[in-house]
This record gives C-alpha cells, structure tokens and sequence, in this order.
C-alpha cells in the first residue's frame, strides 16, 4: 500500500475510534440527566474499561496514534460511566 493511503486511512481512524468511543459519554450524559443507573451494566462497562486500557497501553507501546487516541477517549468516557453509575 501506498505511504499516502497510509496516512489517510491512520486519520480515518483516529476520526472513527474517536467518534466510536462516545458512546459512552452519551451514556454518562443519559445517566446523569435521569439520575438513574438502573437498567445500565455496571460489570460491562467495566470489563469495557479494562480492554480500553489494555488496548491505550498497546498503542502507547507500538506508538500508533490512532490507537491512543481512541483509546484514551474511551477510557475517559468508560470511567465517566462507571462514577455515574457508582453515584446515581
């Protein structure tokens, strides 16, 4: 493959990983507006969390940005989640 579809496909990416992972800050933000975590998983979101880090810390060993950067939003909306559902 080209170096230029390379580097394309790495943005997509990153745009794509990126926009995936707020899924859980729309779940963050549904759970704080009801100010109820009833009907949410909390041992899903935390094995999620788990794989998000596990998956930040693989990108940060192979120095693929993409990777990081999706990650590092997930982690952080993956946490958000977990603090909702632990206060609400």
């Amino acid at each position: 493959m080209s170096p230029k579809f390379m580097t394309f496909y790495e943005k997509y990416m990153m745009i794509v990983g990126t926009i995936g992972n707020f899924m859980f800050y729309v779940q963050a933000h549904k759970i704080f507006t009801c100010q109820s975590s009833a009907s949410v998983s909390m041992p899903a979101f935390t094995i999620s969390a788990i794989a998000l880090c596990s998956w930040l810390i693989y990108g940060i060993l192979i120095k693929n940005t993409p990777i990081i950067i999706a990650n590092i939003v997930g982690v952080i909306g993956a946490l958000l989640v977990l603090l909702t559902i632990i206060i609400y």
